[in-house]
């Protein structure tokens, strides 16, 4: 289901996440927050952490959508990458049954809720700077192919991609 705003399609979906970023924004400190102060029971491996990569570049190109009118780039990217994505998603899913058991809707659900606030918090400290880079970072991945942007999504800097310690 989609509505129209300002002759541009945006899904319920991205609504609801717009509304969840807005109010998250609101009272973000930058700290994980309780459910991460204990920490998963285990690491990610190799696999496992670059979906979670992953996650945090779509999660960049999510606030970069919403905050910059990127709404069509992040459509396009999503449609380019839908089964990488996907697949990521499950792992990611599986990687938190694992390190979570019982509670790991609650802890996937507050890591991608706190990835994008750090990343809403960095749109909203420099808008323009912020756009100028999601406009670049966008421009580029769409020229990759699937493995490019499991590359490319593992070399973000720290700040904009907070995934588990991979244990080797």
């Amino acid at each position: 289901m989609s509505y129209q705003k300002k002759g541009q399609r945006l899904s319920v979906w991205a609504r609801g996440f717009a509304g969840a970023l807005a109010l998250a924004a609101v009272s973000v400190t930058s700290v994980p927050g309780e459910a991460f102060a204990k920490g998963p029971s285990r690491c990610a491996n190799k696999t496992e952490a670059s979906a979670l990569h992953m996650r945090s570049l779509q999660n960049h190109l999510m606030v970069a959508a919403l905050s910059c009118d990127k709404r069509n780039e992040y459509d396009a990217f999503v449609t380019r990458f839908n089964k990488t994505l996907s697949n990521s998603g499950k792992t990611m899913k599986q990687y938190f049954q694992g390190a979570w058991g019982k509670s790991s809707g609650s802890q996937l659900d507050n890591y991608v809720t706190y990835i994008a606030n750090r990343v809403s918090v960095q749109s909203l400290d420099n808008r323009v700077s912020f756009c100028n880079a999601a406009n670049d970072m966008i421009q580029h991945v769409m020229k990759l192919d699937d493995a490019g942007l499991a590359s490319y999504s593992a070399t973000l800097p720290k700040e904009n991609t907070e995934a588990p310690q991979v244990c080797l």
